[in-house]
């Protein structure tokens, strides 16, 4: 430890002057996570990198950290947000030197000044999927009902996230984490699902995929809704069975029905 120390130390001390160092692989590490001296772009590592605004991601725990970030609720003068946003987006580099407050000290100032530089090009845009469960294809109303423990009544709520699946083993260490990773959405206005349509066509190929691929259908039909939607603020924190949400203020920008978990089978889309 006491080597890697002082290893440490000196690297820090010709980060910013020392190409050279990129040869060692600890270096090379350091260098791909935080920009040189002087250098206008943003980190390089995968996790930080700016958002495509055409494209929606899943609000991992990573996303989750770095839309904390955008919305100013991630606070990078405050040490301890500064250690979740590491352990949630760089697990390995927390292990490794998380236990040493000096080296600590000094990661915590590169990522501190990263997150102000890139923030503003984390993403906002995000998609999550619902199970729903179908009836048989209703003609006269042009689709398919939805089976009633399914139907999503009027709601100005939607849970975005599962996060708690997610294991992370620098989640469960030392440091006492403030920033929830579970999520759900507040809309303006309510939403509500109880019908699929579908084109009659799509319909039938679909029944025609589920008698194919032999799914059991005694209990309903199997579809999936996938849910695209922009965040752009918190409305707040609050404790859902023990569990620490964050509430975040929104729009749905679309929603699509496929009828497979691979999200091929289009049955139907809606932009609002």
């Amino acid at each position: 430890m006491m080597k890697n120390f002082k290893f440490v130390i000196c690297f820090f001390a010709l980060l910013f002057s020392t190409p050279a160092m990129a040869a060692n692989p600890l270096a090379e590490f350091f260098n791909n996570l935080f920009p040189a001296a002087g250098d206008e772009t943003v980190l390089s590592a995968p996790s930080i990198s700016p958002a495509d605004v055409n494209v929606y991601a899943p609000l991992t725990p990573l996303n989750m950290m770095n839309l904390y970030a955008t919305l100013s609720v991630l606070d990078a003068a405050e040490p301890k947000h500064l250690d979740q946003y590491l352990a949630v987006n760089e697990c390995k580099l927390y292990t490794e030197f998380r236990t040493n407050e000096f080296e600590w000290n000094k990661i915590r100032i590169a990522t501190q000044d990263s997150i102000r530089k890139s923030k503003d090009d984390f993403q906002k845009q995000f998609e999550f999927v619902q199970p729903l469960m179908l009836r048989e294809f209703d003609f006269s109303k042009g689709g398919f009902p939805i089976l009633d423990s399914f139907i999503i009544p009027p709601v100005k709520q939607i849970q975005m996230t599962n996060n708690e699946s997610i294991g992370n083993q620098c989640l469960n260490g030392r440091d006492e984490f403030l920033l929830p990773l579970q999520a759900a959405l507040s809309l303006t206005l309510p939403f509500s699902l109880s019908l699929v349509p579908a084109d009659a066509m799509v319909a039938e190929s679909y029944v025609s995929y589920l008698k194919t691929n032999n799914i059991d259908t005694r209990d309903g039909r199997p579809a999936y809704v996938q849910f695209k939607v922009s965040v752009d603020g918190l409305a707040k924190q609050i404790d859902i069975s023990k569990e620490n949400y964050a509430v975040l203020k929104g729009k749905i920008d679309k929603i699509i029905i496929y009828g497979d978990k691979n999200l091929s089978i289009k049955l139907y889309e809606q932009i609002f």
